[in-house]
């Protein structure tokens, strides 16, 4: 999956991570990943966590990067 996310140019992964399952927030902080919202439910049941992983430096481009890791991503470099 990573390299299929880096051949599309993707800079960026994200995960959305309830704290109520601490094994989850755990999993990917040991895979790179790092916290960058909390987030909580309108009805206060539950919180979350937003998770980034960068896959490519800013000054790199399309195709002629080194990816660091990768999963999925909503962002790509334009």
């Amino acid at each position: 999956m990573e390299n299929k996310a880096i051949e599309r140019h993707y800079a960026e992964t994200r995960v959305e991570v309830r704290l109520s399952i601490p094994e989850n927030v755990k999993y990917y902080l040991d895979r790179g990943y790092s916290i960058i919202q909390e987030r909580e439910y309108p009805e206060k049941t539950d919180r979350w966590y937003v998770m980034r992983k960068r896959l490519m430096k800013h000054d790199e481009r399309f195709g002629f990067a080194k990816a660091e890791n990768a999963f999925v991503s909503k962002r790509q470099i334009n």
